[in-house]
Protein backbone atom coordinates (compact mmCIF):
# COMPACT_ATOMS: atom_id res chain seq x y z
CA UNK A 1 0.00 0.00 0.00
CA UNK A 2 1.34 3.55 -1.12
CA UNK A 3 0.74 6.15 1.46
CA UNK A 4 -0.80 9.18 -0.33
CA UNK A 5 0.12 12.60 0.22
CA UNK A 6 -3.10 13.44 1.58
CA UNK A 7 -2.75 10.79 4.65
CA UNK A 8 0.78 11.94 5.57
CA UNK A 9 1.17 13.85 8.99
CA UNK A 10 1.42 17.44 8.97
CA UNK A 11 4.24 19.04 10.56
CA UNK A 12 3.64 20.73 13.88
CA UNK A 13 3.40 24.40 13.36
CA UNK A 14 5.37 26.90 15.59
CA UNK A 15 3.83 29.55 17.46
CA UNK A 16 4.00 32.82 16.13
CA UNK A 17 3.00 36.11 17.95
CA UNK A 18 2.43 38.07 14.48
CA UNK A 19 0.23 35.34 13.34
CA UNK A 20 -1.88 35.42 16.34
CA UNK A 21 -2.28 39.11 16.28
CA UNK A 22 -3.14 39.30 12.79
CA UNK A 23 -5.77 36.47 13.35
CA UNK A 24 -7.01 38.16 16.49
CA UNK A 25 -7.74 42.12 16.31
CA UNK A 26 -9.33 41.97 20.03
CA UNK A 27 -5.33 41.63 21.27
CA UNK A 28 -4.02 44.68 18.88
CA UNK A 29 -6.73 46.55 20.21
CA UNK A 30 -6.18 45.61 23.75
CA UNK A 31 -2.63 46.14 23.37
CA UNK A 32 -3.21 50.26 21.97
CA UNK A 33 -5.80 50.65 25.09
CA UNK A 34 -3.20 49.65 27.64
CA UNK A 35 -0.54 51.82 26.26
CA UNK A 36 -3.13 54.91 26.15
CA UNK A 37 -3.75 54.60 29.94
CA UNK A 38 -0.01 53.78 30.58
CA UNK A 39 0.27 56.83 28.63
CA UNK A 40 -2.13 58.76 30.66
CA UNK A 41 -1.39 57.75 33.77
CA UNK A 42 2.60 59.11 32.98
CA UNK A 43 1.13 62.42 31.81
CA UNK A 44 -1.61 62.87 33.79
CA UNK A 45 -0.04 64.45 36.92
CA UNK A 46 1.62 66.74 35.33
CA UNK A 47 -1.73 68.87 34.84
CA UNK A 48 -3.26 68.51 37.92
CA UNK A 49 -2.42 71.20 40.67
CA UNK A 50 -0.84 71.02 43.89
CA UNK A 51 -3.47 69.79 45.94
CA UNK A 52 -2.03 71.39 49.33
CA UNK A 53 -2.97 74.72 48.00
CA UNK A 54 -6.75 73.78 48.49
CA UNK A 55 -7.81 75.36 51.80
CA UNK A 56 -10.14 73.36 53.45
CA UNK A 57 -11.32 75.93 54.94
CA UNK A 58 -12.56 77.96 51.55
CA UNK A 59 -14.31 74.26 50.45
CA UNK A 60 -15.95 73.85 53.19
CA UNK A 61 -17.83 76.81 53.34
CA UNK A 62 -21.57 77.14 52.36
CA UNK A 63 -21.82 78.61 48.94
CA UNK A 64 -24.60 81.31 49.95
CA UNK A 65 -21.70 82.78 52.14
CA UNK A 66 -19.27 84.25 50.12
CA UNK A 67 -17.90 83.86 46.19
CA UNK A 68 -14.72 82.23 46.25
CA UNK A 69 -12.11 84.55 44.21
Amino acid sequence: MVALADDLPLPPRRFSLLTAIRRNPTITFGTVLLFALIAVAIVGPSFVSDPMKIAPVNRLRPPSERCTP
